[in-house]
């Protein structure tokens, strides 16, 4: 008879459990067995290994009993995806291009769009998840303000006669700068030509405008003085004006003819040039009652031969002491001039109306205090 002892020894238990696949970061595995002896695949022998790079991982377990076991996992790290939206934006205006990267990848904005990049044009916060095709998934989100532009505009382009322009660029208390380097919100303008002005706001935003601006020059306008005719004369054509081209305006004008029968006036020329500016010249045409004179004039007083070719004739049958005739032209022009003072008698007189423009004349005749005149042509 014989005996012997046999012990088995229970093999250590050694599980890593399952592969394992993740995103980033690092695994522990976990030879359990605590007290026991352990050689890991690195060489490491701690009951524990933290993995952080994908590959295949194995330990073996030795117990008090000199027992071995070994396990082995796979353990795979995929890299996170990388997403940046970049630093916090300020801008005026327009719209800002947020770009998640990670071509081919799966998107989900805070606005709950889906493409790769996103077009922002209103001040907020914006974030977006990323989703590879292990799905692994990243996030980031940027701060975006869009401050508005000013809005600048001087208006249309301005035509005007004369005097100034004033251009607001509105926005008041921003900075601003005209073409001319002022710094004002308005511009008086007084000459012609392009203008321009930028506007600077708080936000350091900026806007610029222009116009046109033409200063038309206004006309010079000038009448001559008129004749003064009796209340019983014909109607005289108004000349005088210039530049040429006017138009007289008053109480008995019409058409350009004055009528006397409405008596002492105010006569207005008013000129307006290419440009459409205009401007007025006033005179005042005198009408004389004449009634020294009047009843008899055809008896007293003659200009012949009417119309006259180069000399006119003019005789008065009484002077009363002192006598003055004085021929003008129709713009009020004394062209010819005759005074007899302390004489009596008849009157007798030939004017040289030769180098005389051809046109309608004026022969004034003062006698003492009687006053009248004459219409004479000349041919």
């Amino acid at each position: 008879t014989d005996a012997v002892d046999v012990t088995i020894n229970t093999i250590p238990t050694v599980d890593l459990g399952n592969d394992v696949t993740q995103c980033g970061g690092t695994a522990t595995l976990d030879a359990a067995n605590a007290g026991a002896d352990f050689e890991w695949s690195d060489n490491s022998t701690n009951q524990t290994l933290a993995v952080t790079a994908t590959g295949t991982y194995a330990v073996t377990v030795t117990d008090a009993n000199t027992c071995t076991a070994t396990d082995e996992v796979d353990v795979t790290i995929n890299t996170i995806p990388t997403v940046d939206l970049g630093n916090d934006i300020t801008q005026c205006g327009g719209s800002a291009t947020l770009d998640a990267a990670n071509a081919g990848a799966d998107f989900e904005w805070s606005d709950n769009s889906n493409n790769q990049t996103l077009a922002v044009t209103a001040t907020g916060t914006y974030s977006v998840t990323v989703t590879d095709a292990n799905t692994c998934t990243a996030t980031d989100e940027v701060d975006i303000t869009i401050n508005t532009i000013p809005t600048v505009d001087l208006g249309n382009d301005i035509t005007q006669c004369g005097g100034s322009a004033t251009l607001d660029a509105a926005n008041a208390g921003a900075d601003f700068e005209w073409s001319d380097n002022s710094a004002n919100q308005t511009l008086a303008v007084t000459a012609t030509g392009t203008y321009s002005v930028t506007v600077t706001d708080a936000n350091s935003c900026t806007a610029t405008d222009e116009v046109d601006v033409t200063i038309n020059t206004i006309p010079t306008v000038t009448l001559g003085s008129f004749i003064t005719v009796c209340v019983g004369a014909a109607d005289v054509t108004l000349s005088g004006g210039a530049p040429a081209g006017g138009i007289y305006s008053g109480t008995g004008v019409t058409g350009g003819v004055f009528d006397p029968s409405a008596g002492t006036q105010t006569i207005t020329y008013t000129y307006t040039d290419v440009n459409t500016c205009s401007a007025t010249a006033t005179q005042t045409f005198t009408v004389d009652q004449c009634l020294d004179i009047a009843q008899t004039e055809e008896n007293t007083v003659n200009c012949f031969p009417n119309p006259a070719t180069n000399l006119l004739t003019v005789t008065v049958s009484s002077i009363q002491s002192n006598l003055t005739v004085r021929i003008l032209d129709v713009t009020g022009k004394l062209v010819a001039n005759d005074e007899q003072y302390n004489v009596s008698g008849a009157y007798y007189k030939v004017f040289d109306i030769a180098n005389f423009t051809q046109g309608v004349y004026v022969v004034e005749i003062h006698n003492g205090n009687a006053f009248s005149t004459k219409r004479i042509s000349k041919q």
